[in-house]
């Protein structure tokens, strides 16, 4: 190996659909990295590797991948592709969903800002309902808008930098969907 270093929700899930913000990609760094956020994104890929949790793929995550990855993230990704540790899911728009999110949002610029992360809200709707991502601003968005939306609650939103999210334990557990992890908790 060149990379170093269908579940029941609320129990234990063997391999996990994860989808993975890019990002987390961009972040990862090379291989020795120095910075504490790339190297909290590349032991989270390697460990989603090493437990060979599935990455899911849609169009627009592959858009986000190319444009955003890092020579690391893209060897990782390679690797992922060789194991078919992934997933590719088709058409999961779901148009009626972000007018629901827009009706909930007053500003333009945040409907701005949601729009760009909505692929990955959508493709996590249509698998394991867990999301990987360094972006709190948006994890705190759309936690704001699951109150009222409530298809959003129980996606699990998982920062590999946020300590508190413990996501190395998580992703060697089984990524289970703990409420505590959930946008609508």
């Amino acid at each position: 190996m060149y990379l170093r270093g269908g579940c029941e929700r609320g129990m234990f899930r063997d391999k996990v659909r994860l989808v993975i913000d890019a990002c987390v990609a961009q972040s990862a760094g090379d291989e020795k990295p120095t910075a504490a956020e790339a190297c909290n994104c590349r032991d989270m890929l390697l460990e989603v590797y090493k437990n060979k949790h599935k990455m899911v793929l849609t169009d627009f995550i592959i858009d986000e991948w190319n444009r955003h990855q890092s020579r690391w993230s893209f060897t990782w990704r390679t690797e992922m592709y060789k194991s078919s540790f992934f997933e590719y899911v088709r058409d999961c728009a779901d148009g009626p969903l972000w007018q629901k999110i827009v009706l909930d949002m007053k500003n333009p610029f945040e409907v701005e800002q949601r729009h760009k992360d909505f692929g990955y809200i959508e493709a996590a709707l249509v698998t394991d309902r867990t999301l990987i991502s360094s972006d709190r601003k948006s994890r705190n968005a759309y936690s704001t808008i699951a109150r009222t939306v409530t298809e959003l609650r129980d996606i699990v939103y998982v920062n590999p930098c946020e300590p508190n999210d413990s996501p190395i334990g998580w992703i060697r557990n089984g990524a289970p969907s703990d409420d505590w992890r959930r946008l609508g908790f």
